[in-house]
């Protein structure tokens, strides 16, 4: 990878594929295990955030109206988690077009990344595939309708998942190895080069 980011973000895309894919076939609901698992952060993190503005405003480092109007978003936050893990189904349809539009996002990121690396490698058509086959997933996903679809859902974006991050690793592979090439054609192109000998004027 051409990164430490870009590493991590394709294993953490990987292992989500993986469970999303391992849910589904167990036959777990897996957008409603999404939807409370994120509730649960949202939970966790505005408690954690709301106990820290009670602590400042005992301590004086916050005046009792900034800690009032602080607190407003972070309440805000604290009840959608709730309602997130209380009402899981009612968020189940949101997760599913948020997911579907993942593929399409992230396939553009794909194809921006690949054009962009042509300055310095020449990639193969083939590369192209992949990207195109994640982003015609998501365009279907919308076109054909969610709630159709709802059954397989977690499967298509588990398998999407797999495949683009597996794609990302053999793309930076491949760039390594054509840049490498491309350097190592440079260096023979520069000694072929005639430089003229000036003792010779």
């Amino acid at each position: 990878m051409k990164n430490k980011f870009d590493l991590i973000l394709n294993i953490s895309v990987f292992v989500l594929g993986v469970i999303f894919i391992v849910l589904w076939s167990n036959g777990k609901g897996v957008f409603d295990l999404v939807s409370m698992a994120v509730g649960i952060l949202f939970i966790v993190f505005s408690a954690w955030s709301l106990v820290a503005l009670l602590v400042k405003r005992k301590d004086g480092v916050l005046p009792t109206k900034a800690v009032a109007w602080t607190s407003v978003p972070v309440v805000g936050s604290l009840a959608l988690g709730i309602a997130m893990v209380a009402a899981s189904s009612f968020f189940v349809e949101i997760f599913s077009y948020l997911f579907a539009t993942m593929l399409i996002v992230g396939a553009i990121y794909k194809f921006w990344r690949i054009m962009s690396a042509k300055k310095t490698v020449d990639y193969p058509v083939w590369v192209f595939i992949i990207p195109s086959v994640v982003m015609v997933c998501g365009i279907v996903l919308f076109a054909v309708g969610i709630q159709i679809v709802q059954q397989w859902l977690a499967l298509i974006v588990g398998i999407a998942f797999i495949v683009y991050s597996l794609h990302s690793l053999l793309e930076s592979v491949l760039f390594e190895r054509l840049r490498s090439k491309r350097t190592k054609q440079n260096v023979e192109d520069v000694d072929f080069v005639d430089i003229p000998d000036n003792d010779s004027h």
